[in-house]
């Protein structure tokens, strides 16, 4: 029933049937997501990116923008989000059912997150506007 992978973990060994769909909760949650999944090498990499963009000058000003570089390793991580989750060595999947149900999870709190930011955004565009 399970199967060892080079990782030395066991994962149940029939695969979700979503492993090479977007992943939403991994794109939108971005490092919060692979620290809940414990892939933390992707966690710090992401994180390290991040502080290199955004304060050291010369990259910085080479780039212009740490949001574009952001939204790049969110959009790399949707793609490969399942994938990633799946083959973690941090987290034990007692079966595909679990995983897609956890995946879900992610998902939903993400796009409710996204909602709240929204629905902020819009706010204050309307405060700003009648402030004027």
């Amino acid at each position: 029933m399970y199967s060892n992978s080079p990782k030395q973990h066991n994962t149940p060994a029939i695969e979700p049937s979503n492993l090479k769909k977007w992943n939403w909760g991994a794109c939108l949650l971005g490092v919060i997501w692979l620290i809940g999944m414990r892939l933390w090498a992707w966690a710090g990499v992401f994180i390290m990116v991040f502080v290199i963009c955004r304060f050291v000058p010369v990259i910085h000003n080479q780039l212009g923008t740490t949001e574009g570089i952001g939204m790049g390793l969110c959009i790399l991580l949707g793609f490969k989000g399942n994938e990633l989750a799946w083959n973690s060595a941090g987290r034990h999947w007692e079966s595909a059912q679990q995983f897609e149900d956890t995946q879900k999870a992610w998902r939903n709190w993400g796009i409710g997150l996204l909602c709240v930011f929204l629905a902020f955004a819009v706010l204050l565009i309307v405060l700003q506007g009648h402030r004027r």
